[in-house]
Parts: C-alpha cells; sequence; structure tokens
C-alpha cells in the first residue's frame, strides 16, 4: 500500500494533509477524494454557503490527482 495525501483548498484557503492514508489502488484513492469532498459539501448546505472546494492528492512524489467541486444556490429554478 501507498501512502496518500488529500490537502483541501475551500475557496481558496489551503489545508494540507500531514498524516495521509495508506490506500491500495487509484480507485481506492478517488473514492477517497470524492468522499471528502461529499463531506465538506455537507457542511456547507447546512450552513447556507455557495463555494468551491478542490482536493489535491499527493503521494511521495507529488501530485497525482485533483478533484473539484462546486456548489451554488440558483434562486428561481425549478
Amino acid at each position: 500500500m501507498d501512502r496518500y495525501f488529500f490537502d483541501l483548498r475551500d475557496n481558496g484557503l489551503l489545508v494540507v494533509d500531514e498524516c495521509g492514508f495508506e490506500i491500495s489502488d487509484m480507485r481506492a484513492v478517488e473514492k477517497q477524494a470524492a468522499l471528502l469532498l461529499i463531506e465538506l459539501n455537507h457542511d456547507r448546505i447546512s450552513n447556507n454557503k455557495a463555494g468551491l472546494i478542490d482536493v489535491e492528492v499527493r503521494d511521495g512524489d507529488g501530485s497525482v490527482m485533483e478533484a473539484r467541486l462546486t456548489f451554488h444556490f440558483v434562486n428561481g429554478a425549478g
């Protein structure tokens, strides 16, 4: 297993992952990044906040992937 770090950028505020996770393959890395975005977006919805959240995943050699979620409210839609 390799160690992957999930650095978060929430509307420009960077939070660097110092611990990381040991994960077996890239599919599991993608799933972990998606779960982090879902969790962070849940907090945004609960607080009625729109915005942009990025997760940059890196290993010991550097960046391996990035996932991004943009959430905004559209008034009058539907």
